[in-house]
């Protein structure tokens, strides 16, 4: 997911690139492997992720999902780093009480005294500014994994909220994920004040607080979104924040080349976070890079159903229902 101002949607079309890329490479491969692959791949998965939406717990699934994508991951280190991290936090933020002084606090703590940082390369990647087609694996793993992101102290726009989420469920700051077409930042919201946004990408800053956050609204359908279905600009549980992540990860093991575990991985982010069209159109590639037409083509429908303007997801319905290939 790019940060506002970045090509948002691109993200969609460098995923469809690098799934067709290997398209018939893959439909070439043996089958067996895969099989015995799946079964160890979704006990991996099963493993980390939560039994129920009750159960939900960000450390643990962002810490588990790192460790399954990152071959350099250090749990042990990343667990007490984010326990470290966290107790850091408790200090300086004392007894504060007034919402808006928390976040002031913990942005200061975040952003200057840990000086964690959105990483700019990532959109000049995906705009094609910098050498290569656009973010390789390993700028993938370095953009997403807990560990990593925890060592440089840059990140993207998911990653450093997954960090700044973890850190509040600790020390129980009622701090939530907020999701939008291509971008997520996070939210203050009790009972008792009204909510604050805090954008990881630009140093916490809440100057958008409205649904016309950083001008999703026009460029993205927004006006036409079934607010029935999405979960856009919504206050996130845990459970559907875990559905996000889950979208952005499979990203990884797809430039692995491993489109049955992607495909695993997206259809437990469909069902955790139905309202993502993002999971839809991406689980729809994976789909039809396994041979699944059908299937692909319901994916694309269920992101329109969602974002009736989700221009991926109509062109590719478009190219299918003339014969054509992806």
């Amino acid at each position: 997911m790019a940060a506002p101002g970045g090509n948002s949607k691109f993200y969609i079309r460098l995923f469809a690139a690098v799934l067709l890329l290997s398209a018939s490479l893959y439909l070439l491969s043996g089958s067996i492997s895969g099989l015995f692959s799946d079964k160890v791949f979704r006990e991996k998965l099963d493993a980390v992720l939560p039994s129920s939406p009750e159960a939900a717990d960000l450390s643990s699934t962002y810490v588990g999902l790192s460790a399954i994508v990152d071959p350099e991951m250090d749990k042990k280190w990343t667990c007490d780093e984010l326990n470290r991290l966290s107790e850091g936090l408790k200090v300086f933020i004392g007894d504060e009480a007034d919402p808006e002084l928390i976040i002031k606090k913990y942005n200061d703590y975040f952003f200057d005294t840990l000086s964690f940082r959105y990483d700019e390369k990532y959109n000049a990647l995906l705009a094609g500014k910098q050498e290569g087609a656009g973010p390789d694996l390993e700028d993938a793993i370095n953009y997403e994994s807990a560990y990593r992101v925890l060592k440089s102290r840059h990140g993207i726009c998911l990653s450093l909220s997954m960090i700044y989420l973890v850190m509040a469920e600790k020390l129980k700051i009622p701090i939530y994920g907020v999701v939008l077409p291509g971008h997520f930042h996070v939210r203050y919201q009790d009972n008792s004040h009204s909510s604050i946004n805090a954008e990881p990408t630009s140093g916490g800053s809440n100057q958008y607080n409205n649904f016309e956050y950083f001008d999703y609204k026009g460029r993205f359908g927004i006006e036409t979104i079934d607010e029935n279905r999405a979960i856009y600009n919504k206050t996130l549980s845990k459970y559907e924040t875990i559905g996000v992540l889950l979208n952005n990860f499979s990203d990884i093991l797809i430039r692995k080349g491993e489109y049955r575990n992607a495909k695993l991985m997206l259809e437990k982010s469909v069902l955790m976070a139905p309202g993502l069209a993002e999971s839809h159109d991406n689980l729809g590639l994976v789909l039809y890079v396994v041979g699944d037409r059908a299937g692909a083509e319901a994916q694309f429908n269920a992101a329109l159903a969602i974002l009736p303007e989700d221009k991926t997801a109509s062109g590719y319905l478009e190219k299918l229902s003339k014969g054509g290939n992806l």
